[in-house]
């Protein structure tokens, strides 16, 4: 079965996005019956408008995000500090809530202090390795 995810990130903090993907690949390769779609917005493939410019309002972009995050069937947010000092990635959050999507904390084995309101708001926190991310998705 595919997946439908969306990574919660914050550019400026992309590793923590890619670390998601690999974990993902990593669950996607281990379990047969295990895929997903990425309905992320990473740097590297940002959102354009019709016409192929970056989109850069504020409530263009909200609207975007909304958008993929409703398509999306579950949201991954880092539990590292960044994400409640990023007003896009609380936003986030507070939108998936909102509408019933489920929001899974991935807390790595670096991360001393996690967000209390994020994992507070998380549907389940997980352990930032394949198995635990595999895990929650399905359930």
């Amino acid at each position: 079965m595919k997946y439908r995810t969306f990574i919660s990130h914050a550019w400026a903090y992309n590793e923590t996005y890619w670390a998601i993907r690999r974990m993902l690949d990593a669950a996607r390769d281990g379990y047969a019956d295990f895929d997903y779609v990425d309905y992320s917005i990473p740097d590297h493939n940002p959102v354009l408008d019709t016409k192929g410019t970056l989109l850069t309002g504020p409530r263009l972009l909200a609207a975007a995000i909304q958008t993929r995050i409703k398509q999306s069937s579950v949201l991954l947010v880092p539990a590292r500090m960044f994400t409640a000092q990023s007003d896009w990635v609380t936003k986030e959050i507070d939108y998936a809530v909102s509408i019933g999507t489920r929001v899974i904390a991935v807390r790595s084995r670096a991360t001393q202090r996690a967000p209390i309101e994020l994992i507070q708001k998380a549907h389940s926190t997980v352990d930032a390795n394949y198995r635990s991310l595999y895990n929650a998705i399905k359930a």
